[in-house]
């Protein structure tokens, strides 16, 4: 939040300055974060590059794989994460709607401490983006001390939610739903809510941008190593634990999906209100009085 907000009042408009976006950023400025002072709608995007996320447990719990799901019902699952409405929020919430949300939640913790605790044995569930599971937890997997249980999956050009391409043999998380639910489909503001987290922390999970006032050909300039980057057999080589499988996306073309991700329904807010209320004791309506409270204190200092 502190260098999107400097971003935001300070960058120059000479191509020098760029800023690297995170899904914690898009989900403190969707959800009205009062520490946000940014207005990412003005950023000129230049690459987005979405990355998916993987469930996975502590094979002390005594699973063996996705099959086994509806048996963490009866599991007392630990769950590290930095806080309840950040990038994590993504995980809890589909862990909420699947009904094994964890008992217990250690706040505080970013998700390379949190891995490394669990492989200690102090927590027994985790969760990690695609980069981060193919080059820091497949030692674990290999050693078999996790137990990959779904991946959120990615949402298609159809609006629907397909399985992730970087791992095709585990549920997306509307399959693992259906296997909790008796075959039910998700649906409702509640699935909503859900899909917006996914435009937030998936789909559009990375990306650069320039300040808003950029000069076209700067702009351009950008846009244009970022297609030469990507057509580039080396880079493809060495990149591919990282965004292969990932379609990624230039320039404009990014607009409608940071729009998605950024814009939340009236029913999805309400719904994602009353289940951190419910769960956390966590208000988005009140963070967001905080926000609207001091825009009007600015308002009068002005």
């Amino acid at each position: 939040i502190a260098g999107a907000n400097q971003f935001q009042q300070k960058a120059k408009t000479d191509g020098l300055m760029i800023i690297s976006v995170t899904s914690s950023t898009i989900s403190n400025y969707t959800l009205k974060n009062p520490g946000v002072k940014y207005k990412m709608e003005s950023w000129i995007p230049i690459i987005l590059s979405p990355q998916g996320s993987v469930f996975y447990v502590a094979s002390t719990l005594g699973v063996k794989g996705p099959d086994d799901l509806p048996k963490l019902k009866d599991k007392a699952l630990i769950y590290g994460g930095n806080g309840p409405t950040s990038a994590d929020l993504r995980i809890t919430y589909s862990l909420g709607l699947l009904g094994i949300l964890p008992k217990t939640h250690v706040w505080g913790s970013d998700r390379g401490p949190a891995r490394l605790a669990l492989e200690r044995g102090e927590f027994n569930a985790n969760y990690d983006t695609t980069p981060a599971f193919l080059q820091n937890a497949k030692g674990l997997l290999a050693a078999g001390k996790i137990v990959p249980m779904f991946a959120l999956g990615v949402v298609d050009k159809s609006g629907e939610v397909v399985r992730d391409p970087n791992f095709p043999n585990l549920p997306s998380f509307v399959e693992a739903y259906q296997m909790m639910h008796g075959g039910k489909k998700p649906s409702g503001p509640s699935f909503e809510a859900w899909k917006n987290l996914i435009q937030i922390g998936v789909m559009s999970n990375k990306f650069f941008a320039l300040p808003a006032g950029t000069p076209k050909n700067i702009v351009e300039a950008y846009r244009k190593a970022a297609r030469d980057t990507l057509k580039d057999p080396e880079f493809a080589k060495h990149a591919a634990s990282v965004v292969g499988g990932y379609q990624q996306v230039i320039g404009d073309d990014a607009l409608p999906i940071i729009k998605e991700a950024t814009t939340i329904s009236p029913a999805a807010w309400e719904a994602l209100d009353t289940w951190l209320k419910k769960n956390y004791d966590v208000s988005l309506v009140q963070q967001e009085k905080e926000k609207k409270d001091e825009k009007k204190d600015a308002g009068k200092k002005g």
